[in-house]
């Protein structure tokens, strides 16, 4: 399993752009066999994947079966070879690397497994902190936090910065936290927010940015 600070090194030392690709895709999970489904594609990939296609392998990593790891293929840019399970039938599609990309630069907390931070998307209010990451069978990941929850407070404490976070994790290494969360449900025609309380044991808990792990 590797922590995201390992990622983004790897990718910066590659000389690539570590930053979240913006694609054109939404995925569905089935319940079972946890199957990444296509559940909606845009633009130039609407002609390559279609609604139903099963996601069976990016460049060759059969392992690449969660969202998260889909996504990360595509960081530093760059083509990728995605096979797929269309009905019957299987197929490979090379799908090419959008270069409209994210021009914020990343800062945020690691913990557990996730990281909490800033939107890296211009124009969204900084002062919500939203789960930026999560690692596979991660500690957070087995908490039930995922990918786009907006983190309201920990331990009764509103965090509105990474620095809120921090102080908010603060000698809690070990100990498990109650952290408020809410999943933004919005489509064209209505919004609305999903709250929940889940509970983390703290673990590993550090400052990241585009570069991997802050030096105390």
């Amino acid at each position: 399993m590797k922590k995201p600070a390992q990622f983004w090194v790897k990718i910066n030392k590659q000389g690539k752009d570590p930053s979240p690709p913006v694609l054109p895709i939404t995925f569905a999970t089935t319940l079972k066999e946890r199957e990444l489904v296509v559940a909606q594609s845009d633009g130039d990939w609407s002609e390559l994947l279609k609604a139903g296609d099963r996601i069976l392998a990016v460049n060759g990593d059969e392992t690449a079966r969660f969202s998260t790891r889909f996504v990360s293929y595509f960081r530093g840019g760059g083509p990728v070879q995605v096979q797929i399970r269309r009905g019957k039938e299987v197929k490979t599609v090379e799908l090419a690397a959008l270069t409209k990309r994210d021009q914020l630069k990343r800062l945020g907390v690691h913990v557990s497994g996730m990281v909490i931070g800033r939107s890296t998307v211009t124009g969204y209010d900084p002062t919500v902190m939203w789960v930026q990451f999560l690692d596979d069978a991660s500690v957070a990941e087995q908490a039930q936090f995922r990918e786009g929850y907006q983190v309201l407070s920990i331990d009764g404490v509103t965090v509105k910065s990474p620095e809120d976070i921090l102080g908010a994790l603060k000698d809690q290494e070990g100990k498990d936290v109650e952290i408020i969360v809410r999943n933004p449900r919005f489509t064209m025609i209505s919004g609305r927010y999903d709250y929940f309380a889940r509970t983390l044991e703290v673990r590993d808990v550090f400052v990241v940015n585009e570069n991997g792990k802050v030096p105390n």
